[in-house]
């Protein structure tokens, strides 16, 4: 991927008409951990949970990892880059 791609798609998903949701879901063993490196990498204190953005699984669920997704509302489906 090239830089141009890169921003091309980073500007694609700030527009606020795409109305951008990430969710995580994450064991809660392995929450602390990264809550540190979330705050280390963008500057900011992890959000408080609950929140309808983090889904912590109970130990003993079957995850083992952090998993990320990120929503977005497609009005345009020809705006998307490729």
């Amino acid at each position: 991927m090239t830089t141009q791609e890169l921003i091309e798609i980073a500007g694609y998903l700030t527009n606020p008409t795409r109305q951008t949701h990430i969710e995580l879901e994450i064991p809660q063993n392995r929450l602390p951990n990264y809550a540190t490196v979330y705050q280390t990498a963008t500057g900011l204190a992890f959000p408080a949970l609950p929140n309808d953005s983090v889904y912590t699984i109970p130990p003993g669920g079957n995850k083992w990892g952090r998993e990320m997704r990120i929503y977005i509302v497609c009005t345009d489906p020809a705006s998307i880059p490729t």
